[in-house]
């Protein structure tokens, strides 16, 4: 595998996080399907690029050059399904169209259209996409305006702010994607494979918002699937690297003494990785939680201490300000029985001080 072809690898294994967590996530709603379908035609895009600039089965570049353009429009059309399913029910989402387009791509591949050739320059291999291309442009350029034509339309009048932060995620999705997409109509776009860094930053795009905005609701699962795969990330960079640096500055060749410093390298690599988990884990932890962070590791560390307390009166100074503020609540309060009446007054009260309204709460 060339170095042309590593981008297309780590495009291919950002999605997977995306696809398993979703997959594992349960129940079920018709837009968790469109995004499951989406990440499986990303994936294949990505896959399909790998294996033929990679050159692992030369006699098959011809036919995984009319892959990659089916896959990608593919990709395209199950993008602007899953996006297209944020418009309002009244919005028409052209999916005859979508489909059409994409059915016209298939028909031109298969006839030999597209690409026009596969060109090999030193040891790039990339396809050359002809004129034929603008019935892949035309179609993409029209679901991308429509999109943005519709979710314009809509964040003018939307006053639900999480709905509106979906969309804008989305928009800035689409944005990328286009962007990076279309760099395959310069040359040096065709030979280096930048449009996979489209399919990149639209994985963490997706990946944040599904976190921080519940673009799905699966964000405690996708939030420790991050961790590990990034860190397995990490892990597999730095083994990498380090061993492209070995053979480079030393020119290794391939026989028990390279493999068995090869070892070495994954063995220091794993105790790296495993130095770092802690770190690791912290930090993405601190960028999804922010602020409330702190106050659940202390909330997590209080619960793990009051196994031999027999009395909550004796805590609820201490759990009260932690819980509130690791969930982002403005006040709270907590009430007991009375030991006469059996009326529940207040005990404890976040923030303190009189001129908090529920410093007079009682419940019969």
């Amino acid at each position: 595998m060339n170095i042309y072809a590593l981008l297309s690898l780590v495009a291919t294994i950002a999605y997977i996080p995306l696809l398993v967590i979703t997959i594992g996530s349960r129940p079920w709603q018709r837009r968790h399907k469109l995004f499951v379908v989406f990440l499986l035609a990303a994936i294949l895009w990505s896959l399909s690029s790998l294996l033929c600039r990679g050159d692992f089965f030369p006699q098959y570049n011809p036919m995984l050059g009319k892959v990659i353009i089916i896959m990608f429009m593919w990709m395209a059309v199950q993008f602007h399904c899953f996006t297209s399913s944020f418009f309002a029910p009244s919005q028409g989402r052209w999916l005859p169209f979508a489909y059409a387009s994409l059915a016209v791509v298939i028909a031109l591949a298969m006839l030999g259209y597209v690409p026009e050739q596969m060109t090999v320059s030193g040891d790039k291999l990339y396809p050359v996409y002809g004129k034929w291309v603008v019935f892949i442009a035309i179609p993409l350029l029209t679901l991308v305006a429509r999109n943005v034509y519709v979710f314009r339309k809509r964040l003018r009048v939307l006053d639900d702010p999480m709905l509106r932060n979906q969309i804008v995620s989305l928009l800035i999705g689409i944005f990328v994607l286009t962007i990076f997409t279309f760099t395959v109509f310069l040359p040096w776009g065709r030979e280096f494979p930048i449009s996979h860094f489209g399919n990149l930053s639209n994985a963490f795009i997706l990946s944040y918002a599904t976190m921080r905005h519940q673009l799905l609701d699966i964000r405690l699962v996708l939030r420790r699937g991050v961790e590990w795969i990034g860190l397995g990330t990490v892990g597999i960079a730095a083994y990498l690297l380090l061993s492209l640096g070995l053979k480079t500055l030393l020119d290794f060749p391939l026989n028990p003494v390279t493999l068995t410093v090869e070892a070495g390298v994954a063995v220091l690599v794993v105790i790296l990785v495993y130095r770092l988990r802690g770190f690791f884990f912290e930090k993405v932890g601190k960028a999804f939680q922010r602020q409330t962070y702190d106050y659940r590791q202390r909330l997590l560390d209080f619960v793990s201490q009051i196994h031999n307390v027999f009395s909550f009166r004796e805590l609820g100074g201490e759990l009260l300000p932690l819980v509130i503020k690791a969930i982002n609540c403005k006040r709270a309060c907590l009430l007991f029985p009375e030991s006469g009446s059996g009326d529940f007054t207040v005990y404890f009260i976040e923030p303190q001080g009189e001129d908090n309204p529920l410093s007079s709460l009682r419940m019969r």
